[in-house]
């Protein structure tokens, strides 16, 4: 197991050198919130400012026009003409694409998609575990991440797309701690 203080220590470093990527990404973030005060001297205090902030409304429209798509996927028969193996092969296409009707795969792609074009990132996570306690279901979950609070380990290959390693920064709120980590909640 990990040391808990080696995974800090990666999570610092990781986050040092992707420092001035994720101040750009955060620039970003405020734009497309619309957090960006655009000074323009040459209106009167009683005027309304006529720019507008297109950077949300562009990247929601064209993260959509690439998801509209949806991609399809293919099972082959394992021995083509053969009754056993091609209905084999069309039962996985269709427990294929109910995983993903299950997964709201279209909201999966607009999401992706938004990150995409915004962030050059779009990571994703996959699961046997919902973030649901409730959901009991036994298949692949998918789970968008965002690209800001996502920091893999370093690899040679930049195709590689999965590290040896991905720490996750996210926040819980302090009733969550508690009921989960009822000990270390009392230290804070």
């Amino acid at each position: 197991m990990i040391d808990i203080f080696q995974i800090e220590q990666w999570y610092r470093q990781r986050q040092a050198e992707r420092g001035p990527l994720l101040n750009r990404w955060a620039q970003v973030a405020r734009q497309y919130d619309g957090d960006v005060a655009v000074p323009l001297p040459e209106i009167d205090s009683e005027e309304k400012s006529m720019a507008v902030n297109l950077l949300g409304p562009g990247l929601d429209q064209l993260a959509m026009r690439i998801a509209s798509t949806m991609p399809d996927i293919v099972c082959d028969s394992l021995r083509p003409g053969m009754k056993e193996h091609d209905n084999r092969a069309a039962q996985k296409r269709r427990a294929l694409l109910s995983y993903w009707d299950m997964n709201r795969m279209d909201m999966v792609l607009r999401r992706r998609a938004r990150y995409l074009l915004g962030y050059a990132s779009s990571p994703v996570s996959l699961s046997f575990i919902g973030l649901n306690p409730l959901d009991k279901r036994q298949i692949p979950h998918w789970r968008v991440l965002n690209p800001m609070s996502v920091f893999p380990s370093p690899t040679i290959d930049i195709n590689d797309i999965e590290p040896s390693d991905c720490i996750h920064a996210y926040q819980q709120p302090l009733s969550w701690l508690q009921a989960s980590y009822p000990a270390q909640a009392g230290v804070i």
